[in-house]
C-alpha cells in the first residue's frame, strides 16, 4: 500500500486516516506506560517508571524495521520542532547495561541517533526488586540486540 503525500505539520498528520495512528500526544504516551506497569503488576513483576535521559545511539529495537513514510514523518516533525514526545523504553542494568529498550518510539530514536544526538529524555521502567526478564527481552534477542539507528527501513506496508 503507497502511502500519500507526507503531511507538512502536526495538524495535518492528526488528521490524516493512517498517519494519525502513528502520532502520539504526550497523554497517550504516559497512559502506554501505566498500561504496561500495570500488565506487569497483573504478572506479579514490581516495576515503576521515571524520566531517564537516554543516548539514542545504543538504545536497541523491540522491532525490525520502521516505515519509510512514517519515519519521513517524524523527522519533518521532529526538525520543526512539532513533535516532541518522549520515547518509551525498559531500563535492564543486568543484561543490557547501558542500552535502553525501545517499547516505543522507534522512528523517533532512529531519527536521534542518526542525527548524532547522544542525550535524549525517555520514559523508562525499571524493576525496582532487581532485573527480571520480560518478553521485550526476547523480542530484542531474536532481532540481534539492533540498534534503534541500524534498523532497517522498508518503503510500504504489506
Amino acid at each position: 500500500m503507497k502511502m500519500a503525500e507526507i503531511p507538512s505539520t502536526f495538524e495535518e498528520a492528526m488528521e490524516h486516516d493512517y498517519f494519525s495512528q502513528l502520532i502520539k500526544t504526550h497523554e497517550q504516551q504516559e497512559q502506554f506506560v501505566r498500561n504496561t506497569i500495570e500488565f506487569y503488576r497483573t504478572r506479579g513483576i514490581h516495576a515503576d517508571y521515571r524520566k531517564v535521559r537516554i543516548n539514542p545511539q545504543r538504545a536497541i529495537a523491540t522491532q525490525e524495521f520502521v516505515v519509510r513514510d512514517e519515519y519521513k514523518l517524524i523527522k519533518k516533525l521532529m526538525k520543526n520542532g512539532e513533535y516532541d514526545t518522549m520515547t518509551v523504553v525498559e531500563l535492564h542494568p543486568r543484561f543490557l547495561p547501558d542500552c535502553p529498550l525501545i517499547l516505543d518510539g522507534h522512528h523517533r530514536t532512529r531519527r536521534n541517533a542518526k542525527t548524532g544526538i547522544t542525550k535524549d529524555y525517555a520514559w523508562g521502567i525499571y524493576f525496582p526488586d532487581g532485573d527480571v526478564w520480560t518478553e521485550y527481552l526476547t523480542i530484542a534477542k531474536e532481532y540481534g540486540n539492533k540498534r534503534a539507528m541500524d534498523m532497517l527501513s522498508i518503503k510500504d506496508v504489506i
